[in-house]
């Protein structure tokens, strides 16, 4: 079960609050916030955080999926020294 769930916000206008606190907490552990469209940290020692990252084109724009209109992602895992701050799930 996942500590935290975040669909990832890009839009600089909902990146405010307590959104902000977990931003603080991916740069801090070297997690790509912005390149994310998910992701899940779990409380696991180490802390491993899974995270859908948006696939990009020779341009780096976002490859789309025609059929759902949501970006292409692959997942990777990054490990953390810490939990972030916030728990639960956070929705665009």
């Amino acid at each position: 079960m996942p500590y935290l769930t975040v669909e990832v916000r890009h839009d600089p206008l909902y990146q405010a609050g307590p959104y902000s606190f977990f931003m603080n907490w991916c740069a801090s552990e070297s997690i790509p916030h912005d390149a994310s469209w998910y992701i899940e940290v779990f409380d696991e020692t180490p802390v491993r955080a899974v995270a859908d990252i948006i696939d990009v084109d020779e341009n780096d724009e976002w490859v789309m999926n025609p059929e759902t209109g949501e970006p292409v992602t692959h997942q990777e895992t990054f490990t953390a020294s810490a939990l972030p701050p916030l728990q639960g799930t956070i929705i665009r």
